[in-house]
Formats: structure tokens, C-alpha cells, sequence
């Protein structure tokens, strides 16, 4: 099982090196006002490597604005200390802590995380989508969209190459337009902009690279 892992995690870097985040990236660098010389953001569900919270930071850096990020996920007290110690502008916490503390954001970012909470587990997504808006006036979700069976497996499958390795639980399902759309208006949340049918994977994966897989929702 570790050298399947092993396998994934480097085939995902060869094939699809990080342009995923590279692209995502951009449109949160347009997403977020400079109008602040200092911005706080929350990142829930980060992962062990922010790669996009870390492009975000050097981003803005280059425009003299500083950008401190909070991440958020399932941590334990090592990686906790070995996170904290080795990044710079980056604050590490065990998921616990996110329904915890009171601290508010100028922005939070929920970037590819929702589905692999289950997209029936609703109880849990409200939980989620309600401390993010009580924490920041302005909430930015990536996730991905089904229209049809064909597409839920390529989703399947692009999780798998992406996740896999991580111990990330690989849904067997994704939300679809109007049911995000419900869970959305039932939490009381605005859709503030949308931006869908957006290519974030090059168009020599052909299918794979299907734009309409994706939607960026800012709340």
C-alpha cells in the first residue's frame, strides 16, 4: 500500500506537476482586495502543503501587501510543531480548534474540500459553512460540480490520482448545481460571484481537463 502511495504521489507531480494550484491561485489573487496593507485569511482544510496558501503569500508579497494565512485540518501535535516551525507566514491548527476560537478573517478559503466531506453529509457541511461565515464577511469555495454519471467517475478518478496518497477520503459522489445551490440558501449564504466553466487542468488531458467540473463560488 506505501508504494502505491509513493507511486501516486509522484505520478500526480510528474503529470500534473502544480498547475492546479497555480491556476486556482491567480483567480484568488484577483478574488482578494488590495486594499489593506495587512490581510488575514483562514484556509480550512489546507492539507500538510498549502501550496496555494503559499503562492497567495508570495503573490501579494511582490505588491507589498502581507498576507498572514491560517490553516486549518486534521493534525496531530507533531506535524503541528514540525508545520509551525518550518513556514513563514503560515499559522497551523488541528481542525478542533477552527469551531474553538472566535478569531475573525478578512477572507476565508474553502478550496476542494466540501466533497470529501461527504456531499450528503449535510449536517457536517452546515456546521462547516456556518462557522466560515461567522468568521469572515467573505467566503471563497472551489469544488466540483457533476452533470452526469460519466463525469462523477472522472471526478472519482482525479481524486484518486490527486488524493490517494494523502489518506484522503475519496468520495463516490459530487455535488451537483442545484443541490449545492439548496445547501447554500438553507445556511442563509449569498452567492456573491460565480465562476464556472473555468479550465484549471491543461487541455492535453483532454476530458480530464473538463471545465465544467469546476465552480469557484464567492459567498
Amino acid at each position: 500500500m506505501k508504494i502505491i502511495k509513493y507511486f501516486l504521489k509522484k505520478l500526480r507531480f510528474l503529470v500534473l506537476r502544480n498547475q492546479r494550484e497555480v491556476n486556482i491561485s491567480n483567480v484568488l489573487e484577483r478574488l482578494i482586495k488590495k486594499d489593506k496593507k495587512n490581510i488575514n485569511i483562514l484556509d480550512f482544510g489546507s492539507g500538510k502543503d498549502p501550496i496555494i496558501a503559499k503562492y497567495l503569500i508570495n503573490k501579494f508579497k511582490k505588491k507589498s501587501v502581507n498576507v498572514k494565512i491560517d490553516c486549518y485540518d486534521f493534525y496531530n501535535k507533531k506535524t503541528l510543531k514540525f508545520l509551525n516551525k518550518h513556514n513563514q507566514f503560515l499559522n497551523f491548527y488541528d481542525v478542533r480548534e477552527f469551531y474553538k476560537n472566535k478569531k475573525n478573517y478578512d477572507y476565508s478559503l474553502i478550496i476542494d474540500v466540501l466533497h470529501h466531506v461527504g456531499v450528503d453529509n449535510t449536517n457536517d457541511i452546515n456546521k462547516i459553512l456556518k462557522n466560515l461565515k461567522k468568521k469572515s464577511k467573505i467566503v471563497i469555495i472551489k469544488d466540483h460540480f457533476e452533470w452526469s454519471f460519466f463525469s462523477r467517475i472522472l471526478l472519482i478518478f482525479m481524486d484518486f490520482i490527486g488524493n490517494y496518497h494523502n489518506d484522503v477520503f475519496i468520495p463516490n459522489k459530487y455535488f451537483t448545481q442545484y443541490q449545492f445551490n439548496e445547501i447554500l440558501s438553507k445556511n442563509d449564504i449569498t452567492i456573491k460571484k460565480k465562476f464556472l466553466n473555468k479550465r484549471y487542468h491543461s487541455k492535453i488531458f483532454l476530458f480530464l481537463s473538463n471545465p465544467k467540473l469546476h465552480f469557484i463560488y464567492v459567498v
